[in-house]
């Protein structure tokens, strides 16, 4: 009887640990947040060989820069680092009347290079830039290796000729990125879910039939 319950009250702190466990899984991991305020072409570091009459909300229109990824990630779990760029105010001062007239127009282009993990969404995005018009970059990360990683993320802005095949690229940052990607003793994510989940499920299982099945045959005898 002493046995039994012993091994009953083993298996009833078994079962809590690994419901614990299986509920931190789907506890989110923190995140970095790095914000940045810029100019998309900085005048003190201008290219000489740049045009002298680019729109002047390239060099005026203040904006802010917010970057967003996991701190940590588990292994082959998806996860998504963000990229926002805004004007951080509608100056309509630097607003142009009519953008069909513009000569040059300028892009945005963000490369993730970032090893050890899948970038399912493809490593770099190009998104036109727009007076007062925030602009957004999403990738979708996947850890291969399970470890730490570290890479950069590239921001370039290009400008482009209407009337001419010219075309300039401008490297505006390289945006340090670390993170690491956890395991429980090499398992993914989804394989530690299933493995707790069915040792939760003996654990349960073996517990009803000490504290129910057996104590009912037991008397019947």
């Amino acid at each position: 009887m002493k046995n039994r319950r012993k091994f009953t009250s083993g298996l009833t702190l078994l079962s809590a640990a690994l419901l614990i466990g299986l509920i931190a899984t789907f506890i989110p991991f923190s995140r970095i947040e790095k914000t940045i305020d810029f100019t998309m072409i900085n005048p003190e570091m201008t290219d000489a060989n740049l045009p002298v009459d680019l729109p002047i909300y390239l060099l005026q229109e203040l904006q802010v820069l917010k970057l967003s990824y996991p701190q940590q990630i588990w292994l082959e779990d998806v996860q998504f680092i963000t990229l926002s760029i805004t004007p951080k105010t509608n100056n309509a001062a630097l607003k142009l009347v009519n953008t069909d007239q513009v000569r040059y127009h300028a892009y945005l282009e963000a490369r993730l290079d970032l090893g050890l993990v899948q970038i399912l969404t493809g490593d770099s995005v190009i998104e036109a830039v727009k007076e007062n018009q925030p602009t957004q970059f999403i990738w979708q990360v996947k850890p291969e290796i399970s470890g730490g990683t570290n890479g950069f993320l590239w921001i370039f802005v290009n400008i482009a000729d209407s009337q001419s095949d010219a075309a300039w690229q401008l490297t505006r940052f390289a945006l340090p990125i670390s993170m690491e990607a956890k395991d429980i003793f090499g398992l993914s994510l989804s394989s530690t879910r299933i493995l707790i989940l069915v040792g939760l499920v003996i654990a349960i299982s073996a517990l009803l039939i000490l504290r129910f099945i057996i104590p009912q045959k037991s008397r019947m005898i």
